[in-house]
């Protein structure tokens, strides 16, 4: 069985190699954090043709953010970036595609599982990793301009069993990442300044996290208190509680901003059954719209494009010819278009903005996750 299978959402971090190549980043039980309830998903399968919205629930205080995803970037533009495992399902490759897929190209190949990574986007060829140095039991979250911690900056010690993934803000100011103090234990999201000497916030006992693209607050799942299955919350760093999305007995999984910040698009559970649909929330009211592109498969790992009008992710189903990447319509989920097929994906996608913008507080979305 391929190693993305025994994930709960298999996102993978990039990172690069020798020349210190740009890394792209972006799991647990327990409480989820306080904050406000906000609009319930509808329960109802969706169609093809339309997507449904819920208008249950509360409007979130969330708000959105103010902060934009500014700048130039350097990676390919309009891009859907995806990893596949190996043929030997030891390790991963990172590819990229346009949307039609006569554009194609690898961006690092045959990377391990056990270190995941981000660029700190304000120091040129600089590397934020997890590593387990030799005789060390347990990983700390370093910084240097290769994956080893000859001549690198400690910024967390070897502290934790498992660090499932971590993300740099734009202005390298902060790592966010998730972790488990024992292996196989509790997994949390945690925050902690580059500087040094730094002592990591947890944020809250977390699934799948990531940064919004202004690198003010992160999106996760979690489990609420008392709940059986975990739904999506918003943490900004300048609050001390966590604001709840959605409240509803079904399981959500992957959520990822859009790059201005406005809504949340994450893989949402149909029903009692094993598959998942997609689901868009909208930051400011809490509503969600759920859009089903290929009612007879799983979604999961969906990216916004940089307006947002479509977004990507990947398909799981019994048919080796219908896996693969897809792309569908934001506003109703109208088409769903297959980009590329393949049996050895990882459950997640980023897509890139027309200017290569990715990096940073833009979670880059593939990063290994512990399955429940």
């Amino acid at each position: 069985m391929l190693k993305d299978l025994l994930r709960r959402s298999g996102a993978v971090p990039l990172f690069a190699a020798a020349v210190a190549a740009i890394v792209i980043g972006c799991g647990g039980g327990g409480g989820g954090g306080g904050g406000t309830t906000s609009g319930t998903t509808s329960t109802a399968g969706t169609t093809s043709t339309a997507g449904t919205t819920s208008t249950a629930g509360t409007t979130s205080t969330d708000g959105s953010s103010s902060g934009t995803d500014g700048g130039t970037g350097f990676l390919p533009q309009n891009r859907i970036f995806y990893a596949e495992a190996t043929l030997d399902a030891l390790h991963y490759n990172v590819l990229f595609s346009s949307e039609d897929n006569t554009v194609t190209g690898t961006y690092a190949s045959n990377l391990s599982y056990d270190t995941p990574s981000s660029p700190d986007p304000s120091s040129t060829n600089q590397i934020v990793f997890a590593f387990k140095p030799t005789g060390a039991t347990k990983f700390g979250i370093y910084r240097n301009t290769s994956i080893t911690n000859v001549g690198a900056t400690t910024i967390v010690g070897n502290n934790y069993g498992e660090i499932i993934s971590l993300q740099v803000a734009r202005d390298g100011s902060r790592v966010v990442f998730v972790a488990a103090v024992n292996a196989g234990g509790t997994l949390g999201v945690y925050s902690v300044p580059t500087t040094p000497g730094s002592a990591p916030s947890k944020l809250d006992n977390a699934l799948d996290a990531s940064l919004s693209s202004s690198g003010d607050r992160v999106v996760y799942s979690s489990y609420p208190a008392g709940g059986s299955l975990p739904d999506i919350y918003v943490r900004k760093f300048s609050e001390t509680s966590s604001h709840r999305m959605t409240n509803n007995t079904l399981d959500e999984a992957d959520p990822q901003f859009s790059k201005d910040g406005t809504k949340i698009v994450f893989a949402q559970q149909v029903g009692t059954t094993d598959r998942f649909r997609l689901a868009v929330c909208d930051v400011a009211t809490g509503v969600v719209t759920t859009l089903d592109p290929i009612p007879t498969a799983s979604v999961r790992g969906p990216s916004f494009n940089g307006d947002g009008s479509r977004i990507s992710f990947v398909v799981q189903s019994g048919t080796d010819s219908v896996n693969g990447i897809y792309t569908t319509d934001t506003a109703t989920g109208a088409t769903a278009t297959q980009v590329l097929s393949s049996v050895r994906l990882q459950t997640s996608t980023y897509w890139t903005t027309s200017t290569g913008r990715g990096l940073g507080g833009v979670p880059f979305g593939l990063n290994v996750h512990r399955k429940r």
